[in-house]
């Protein structure tokens, strides 16, 4: 009933929009208006059919699993030799674990993390491609783009990111090196929000979309700081994180054995494997969300503790996207925690588990 709830939602507003209703000034409307303005376009050009919107949902689905696989080789490519290889298998949980697998309806979750791998997907291109004005000011506009879907964890996103690209611009100037594509990005993320809060307060009015949007969203959904860290006092974690580093420090002193070799690759697996066999064994649906949804804080300690370790080891965009993507992953789970959540981020776990 949840899911025909969502979608109700979903379509009832897009079509009041798509008949001239405007959102925050002519009914209430928590939500940014993005996902929204794109069912309404889709219910005026085509008509009020159902299986149009799945149409989307499916191409939007098919664009994530892509920008996931391209995002994952770009960062593979100077790290193994077979980077195209681990690239394709990181990226086949996403057929089954896409955007819009949990919930296949019109929804602003999916078209979020569509519009960060975007964002993500761009800002490597103009480290990977020669020097580009329009490419960078494009990737700079792209960021914004998660603002007007997801509040929440588009800011994070937005601010994560504007941060580490502020960083860059400021080291590379102290180095007296060109940071111009940094700051061709940050000029073209502050334009189009620029754009975009000019165009809020011509249509719907700034005061009405800051109270819906941020007084309004925030007073209903936001979450006290013990449920955020909740997720990280689970004391099987522990038992995770000490296997991981059990396993990392045979890896270390392997000295060319290939059975310590295969035990470290066990224990470091073995907080991914447990779900897995679980899934298999268990018929409660629940118990298996569950276990499948336990891998989220065990990543993101894991992959916060590489990042920081490999720090020397990188540069540009593979440096900070870790950290980026963590930011983000935790402004989603602002809204509904861990457990309603991640059912659209997962693109995003598999980028951090590479």
């Amino acid at each position: 009933m949840g899911v025909l709830w969502d979608l109700s939602y979903v379509l009832e507003n897009s079509h009041r929009i798509s008949l001239g209703d405007i959102p925050y000034k002519d009914f209430p409307f928590p939500y940014p208006p993005l996902t929204f303005l794109i069912q309404a376009a889709i219910i005026k050009l085509t008509g009020r059919v159902f299986w149009h919107h799945i149409a989307y949902c499916a191409v939007i689905g098919g664009l994530a699993t892509v920008l996931t696989w391209r995002i994952l080789l770009n960062l593979l490519r100077t790290e193994v030799t077979r980077s195209r290889s681990l690239a394709f298998m990181l990226s086949l949980p996403v057929i089954v674990l896409g955007v819009y697998c949990v919930y296949p309806h019109p929804f602003y979750d999916p078209d979020c993390t569509l519009a960060i791998l975007l964002g993500v997907f761009l800002l490597q291109r103009i480290e990977l491609e020669p020097a580009s004005s329009w490419r960078s000011l494009l990737a700079g506009a792209a960021l914004v783009v998660p603002l007007l879907i997801k509040q929440n964890t588009g800011l994070a996103f937005l601010g994560a990111t504007g941060t580490a690209l502020l960083a860059f611009a400021i080291v590379e100037a102290w180095r007296r090196h060109s940071a111009r594509k940094y700051i061709l990005v940050l000029m073209g993320t502050m334009l189009t929000f620029a754009l975009a809060v000019l165009l809020v307060h011509f249509t719907a009015g700034l005061s009405n979309y800051w109270h819906w949007t941020i007084q309004f969203a925030a007073a209903r959904r936001t979450p006290a700081r013990s449920e955020m860290l909740g997720i990280y006092q689970d004391r099987v974690l522990l038992l995770w994180i000490g296997l991981i580093l059990l396993g990392i420090a045979f890896w270390s002193s392997r000295r060319g054995s290939r059975a310590l070799a295969v035990l470290s690759a066990v224990l470091v697996a073995a907080p991914f494997i447990w779900p897995t066999i679980y899934l298999l064994r268990e018929h409660d649906a629940s118990e298996r969300a569950e276990r499948l949804l336990s891998l989220w804080p065990v990543l993101l300690i894991f992959s916060l503790v590489l990042s920081l370790v490999a720090i020397k080891r990188r540069s540009g965009v593979s440096l900070v996207l870790p950290f980026i993507l963590i930011a983000t992953i935790h402004g989603a789970f602002m809204s509904q925690q861990l457990w309603g959540s991640t059912y659209a981020i997962w693109p995003l776990f598999m980028i951090l588990l590479a």
